[in-house]
């Protein structure tokens, strides 16, 4: 497969990168921060910015799935939906199968209906920026033409263990390190 990853410069783009290269598919990713484009063996990167979508959809011909897996920027998190938006309508343009995306675990449940961000755990500075991951699951979910789907990341990724080969589906309750989610019986 060839995948073509947005964001592949941040955490969460890069690992996928690494994980899909060690699988065996071909990766071509994009970066919009020019000074920190950088090699990796085994994949093509480019510089883009999502608003770009003459160059976006150019990139994205030819590849099997895109992976987003940007997230807002924090001198400007309102402007979050306008790039999920413009991302969609790339893939369509593209003709791309598949759109895959990463939201944040601020939208994950804890306990028995309370969304982690409805907890005490961010700052209040913070919680506005996390308002707008979450309000980006509804332009996913208001998208009928496309084939997509979303990815929420176990509230710690720092952690130097081995890739899992399994996954939860179907399940918005937040997972913490061991796999268990939080507020469930291990």
């Amino acid at each position: 497969m060839k995948f073509f990853i947005i964001g592949v410069r941040g955490r969460v783009g890069y690992r996928a990168a690494i994980e899909a290269i060690r699988r065996g598919h071909e990766v071509v990713g994009i970066g919009t921060r020019v000074d920190e484009l950088y090699s990796i063996p085994g994949f093509q990167q480019q510089r883009c910015d999502v608003a770009n979508q003459e160059k976006l959809v150019r990139f994205m011909r030819g590849c099997d799935a895109v992976f987003n897996a940007i997230a807002p920027r924090t001198f400007q998190p309102s402007a979050y939906g306008d790039s999920i938006r413009q991302i969609i309508s790339a893939c369509k343009a593209a003709s791309i199968p598949k759109l895959l995306s990463v939201i944040g675990s601020s939208s994950a449940l804890v306990g028995k209906n309370t969304r982690l961000l409805e907890t005490d755990y961010f700052e209040e500075a913070n919680r506005e920026f996390y308002e707008w991951i979450c309000e980006s699951e509804e332009i996913y979910t208001d998208e009928k033409d496309l084939d997509w789907g979303c990815i929420t990341p176990a509230a710690f990724m720092e952690l130097d263990t081995p890739v899992r080969r399994e996954y939860r589906r179907g399940d918005d309750r937040l997972v913490i390190m061991d796999g268990t989610p939080e507020g469930s019986e291990a």
